[in-house]
């Protein structure tokens, strides 16, 4: 399977309960941590392309925009990524799905395509494993 194959899905919530602050807008490099994201997964051919937050901002909206995102709202706030999961899963055509979180600046997107690879088969999930992790 090849990124053309798979949508994007890119959870970005924002509660940051731990963080204390948004850190989808923490900079990194100079550069926002969900825009670095953003911009580096509108270079790959994925199928679909969606970004999944728990509400609808006008930042979030611009940066939607400029790198070829749709944007989805949770169905009910509050209740965390897996929601924005479930929210985005249920709004792609593509039958298979990418999901990462906005929060991982060393994120290479292109290293993922063997787990592209790997699903093929019928697979339903594919999970990384290194070591005992």
């Amino acid at each position: 399977m090849e990124f053309s194959d798979a949508s994007l899905l890119i959870i970005a919530g924002g509660k940051s309960s731990r963080m204390g602050r948004d850190k989808r807008f923490l900079s990194y490099d100079g550069e926002g941590l969900l825009e670095r994201l953003a911009r580096r997964a509108a270079a790959l051919p994925f199928a679909e392309r969606c970004l999944c937050v728990e509400e609808r901002t006008p930042a979030l909206q611009d940066i939607a925009e400029r790198y070829g995102l749709t944007l989805v709202e949770d169905g009910v706030q509050g209740r965390g990524p897996m929601e924005g999961l479930m929210r985005g899963l249920s709004k792609i055509e593509a039958g298979y799905a990418l999901a990462v979180s906005c929060d991982m600046p060393f994120l290479e997107l292109e290293a993922l395509s063997p787990l592209l690879k790997a699903a093929k088969g019928g697979c339903q999930v594919v999970l990384p494993r290194t070591g005992r992790r």
